[in-house]
């Protein structure tokens, strides 16, 4: 939808109009996603283990 594309082609609420929901419901969601993701990929393997 081009919400993270560089440069951004649609809003957050071109985005939650499109998905049916509002603009404040679709920012909680993608908040909650990145925490996860980067707890999930990041976080994970941080600090590096010593060699």
């Amino acid at each position: 939808m081009g919400y993270f594309a560089i440069p951004r082609t649609a809003s957050l609420d071109d985005v939650a109009a499109e998905l049916g929901i509002s603009a404040s419901s679709l920012s909680e969601r993608l908040r909650r996603a990145q925490t996860h993701l980067v707890e999930t990929t990041v976080a994970s393997t941080w600090p590096p283990l010593p060699e």
